[in-house]
């Protein structure tokens, strides 16, 4: 086993400075290269399956919103609620990917969007994962609740980086 290095705060490496055994931040774990291709390549696939219905639900949502003179609405206005949070989350989850924890630590707005972007993203894809939940064998169910997990991870290691910033 190797020795371990000191920093320049005099501590050690993997001990914090009161001697304690340092943890494994979940900050960490998002931003090591294999986490981040993985979590690409989830954020890639989550873009192209709900950004066309979360640009849709907005537009007509916002239609049924402002627009009530048209009596044959295609949408509930909730809609443009939904997919303006699911816009909002896809938004949040690529900036988290683009850039690296100590890039957001040093632009508290960029990481406190971030964070709000994927916590409007949690919650919408759990509401929606509720709404979907009537069919146990829906896979868009099971998507929604990927995305709900890993917005909610993401939102999670983004404010866990904001508490330890320097």
């Amino acid at each position: 086993m190797s020795e371990p290095t000191a920093r320049p705060g005099g501590e050690q490496r993997g001990e914090r400075r009161d001697g304690s055994p340092e943890r494994l931040r979940l900050a960490d774990v998002v931003d090591r290269t294999p986490v981040r291709i993985a979590l690409l390549c989830f954020a890639l696939g989550a873009t192209l399956l709900f950004a066309p219905w979360a640009l849709f639900g907005t537009i007509v949502g916002f239609d049924a919103l402002v627009g009530k003179a048209a009596p044959d609405a295609v949408g509930p206005p909730w809609l443009f609620w939904a997919g303006l949070g699911g816009m909002l989350g896809l938004a949040g989850a690529w900036i988290r990917l683009f850039y690296r924890s100590d890039q957001l630590a040093a632009a508290p707005v960029l990481r406190y969007f971030a964070a709000g972007a994927l916590g409007c993203g949690a919650v919408t894809a759990s509401l929606l994962l509720v709404a979907a939940v009537a069919e146990p064998a829906n896979p868009r169910a099971w998507a929604l609740a990927g995305s709900a997990l890993l917005a909610a991870a993401l939102c999670a290691s983004t404010l866990q980086r904001a508490a330890h910033a320097p």
